[in-house]
C-alpha cells in the first residue's frame, strides 16, 4: 500500500493504539514511511460523529497539502513504531488517506480517500 500518503487513525487507549499498530504494519507490508496521525489528540472521541470528523478533518489536510498533527505527543510508544507526524503540521502532497476507526467491542472501519483533480 505504498500509495498511501496518510492515514488517520489511533484508538486513543494504549492496548487499542498497539493492537491497530500491529495490524497496520501488516497490512502496510512493514512500510514505515505513511504518516500517521491520530485526531482524535486534538478533538477527543466524538463515539458516533468520530468517523465523520476524521473525513472532514482528512479531506481539509488533502485540500491544503498538510499533514495534521498529534498535540501532546513528546515520545512514541515502543509498540507504536509507525511515523507518527510531531507536535506541528507539515506541509506535505496528500493524494490518498486511509481512515481507520475502531470503536467499541470491536467494531472496526476503514475509508479510503483518493484525490481524483
Amino acid at each position: 500500500m505504498a500509495e498511501i500518503d496518510y492515514l488517520n487513525a489511533a484508538t486513543g487507549n494504549k492496548i487499542g493504539n498497539i493492537s491497530e499498530n500491529q495490524a497496520l504494519k501488516k497490512f502496510l507490508e512493514n512500510k514505515r514511511s505513511n504518516s500517521i496521525s491520530s485526531t482524535k489528540s486534538v478533538i477527543g472521541s466524538l463515539l458516533g460523529a468520530a468517523g465523520g470528523s476524521e473525513a472532514i478533518i482528512s479531506l481539509k489536510a488533502m485540500f491544503h497539502d498538510i499533514l495534521p498533527s498529534m498535540i501532546n505527543l513528546k515520545e512514541a510508544d515502543v509498540y507504536c513504531d509507525l511515523n507518527c507526524t510531531p507536535n506541528y503540521k507539515i506541509l506535505h502532497r496528500t493524494n490518498f488517506v486511509l481512515l481507520n476507526g475502531v470503536g467499541f467491542d470491536g467494531h472496526n472501519a476503514s475509508i479510503f480517500l483518493k484525490e481524483i483533480a
